[in-house]
């Protein structure tokens, strides 16, 4: 019964869980959460709180639908699947929030901030001092965030597909070995 319960018997791993699985859209493979992730962990919680601005500047108000609108739904969507993700695989351990087969899903969060602030809202009316300021602060920060998931995720990319690739030449050696068969190498 613990396994179904786990997230709300253990409230802290579980917000946690939750920020490094937004923050790892680099695609970093969290192996030891534990250890040198705080820029995961930092990185989720900023994607979190612009999420939280966008849903509550571009997705409260009523106007046309523009790249705003669709922008909303998808950091809508991002943020439940992140949730439901968390509910479900916290009790595996912090490990599971870099699961590369959920980074898609935690992807439309980022996705979804950047077609919001590309276009300012719908309704007509003067931008406060704050709004004028934070614009070009939360572009910057979005803008920067997607670059930095281009340039690592590619990396982290390549590094793993070579990590597969020498592990599947193993196993192809083994097998190989096993059945009396010559080995690749």
């Amino acid at each position: 019964m613990e396994g179904n319960s786990y997230w709300l018997i253990h409230p802290a791993i579980t917000i946690k869980f939750f920020f490094l699985a937004i923050g790892d859209v680099v695609g970093a493979q969290l192996g030891n959460p534990d250890a040198g992730n705080g820029a995961v962990l930092v990185l989720g919680v900023l994607i979190f709180a612009i999420a939280c601005w966008v849903i509550v500047t571009h997705g409260l108000r009523r106007g046309p639908r523009t790249a705003s609108s669709i922008g909303v739904a998808l950091v809508c969507f991002g943020l439940l699947f992140t949730a439901t993700f968390t509910v479900g695989r916290v009790n595996g351990g912090l490990s599971f929030a870099g699961a590369s087969q959920y980074t898609t899903f935690d992807l439309l969060i980022l996705v979804g901030c950047y077609l919001a602030l590309l276009h300012p809202s719908g309704v007509q009316r003067e931008a406060t001092r704050s709004e004028r300021l934070a614009w070009p602060i939360l572009r910057i920060v979005v803008v920067g965030s997607v670059l930095l998931q281009i340039v690592l995720g590619t990396i982290n990319g390549l590094t793993q597909a070579d990590q597969l690739h020498q592990r599947e030449i193993a196993i192809s050696d083994i097998t190989a070995i096993s059945t009396g068969l010559p080995t690749s190498s």
